[in-house]
């Protein structure tokens, strides 16, 4: 992962995060949409196409969800319902923690993005209501991933996680 001697202070962080996102998220039951489901609204496909993206997700937790289809299905997070949003976010988070160095894909920004709170006050109540799903633990270790991806700024959109965390999850960070 981050293998380099300047950054072992920070693999040691990114590694206890991942450890402390398995922790908090183990055992969450996924919603009604699934992840390539959730892609095909994300592109306004139609129903025979969702039922055809629903058998794609077959993985038996969402620890066991391939780094491939979070990269196929990086607008989905958008599209997903409250329940399955929850089930999927960990993996997301994990995913960008482990990539967000070196990849390319709109995947890590987008993760951010499904954390932060707009300026449309009915847009924030289905994401108030998405966040409400998780319990006291999820939002502290969601309120951490934020902070780290806030101080990456050469590699995400460290400004989203900044405002994400001012805008709701600061409240969680123990301080």
């Amino acid at each position: 992962m981050l293998s380099s001697p300047g950054n072992a202070i920070m693999a040691e962080t990114v590694n206890d995060l991942i450890a402390a996102i398995h922790a908090a998220f183990h055992g969450v039951p996924i919603g009604e949409i699934t992840l390539h489901e959730a892609e095909v609204i994300d592109t306004y496909g139609t129903m025979k196409e969702r039922v055809r993206g629903r058998r794609l997700d077959v993985a038996p937790c969402w620890e066991a969800i391939p780094d491939s289809h979070l990269e196929e299905c990086s607008g989905a997070l958008s599209h997903l319902d409250p329940q399955s949003w929850r089930y999927y976010l960990p993996r997301f988070m994990e995913w960008t923690l482990t990539h967000y160095q070196t990849s390319k894909s709109i995947t890590v920004d987008y993760t951010i993005y499904s954390l932060l709170l707009a300026e449309d006050a009915l847009i924030n109540q289905h994401l108030r209501e998405r966040f409400r799903q998780l319990t006291a633990e999820q939002a502290r270790v969601v309120c951490r991933f934020l902070q780290l991806m806030a101080r990456e700024d050469g590699h995400v959109d460290a400004a989203s996680a900044a405002q994400a965390l001012q805008r709701f999850w600061g409240r969680f960070s123990g301080d």
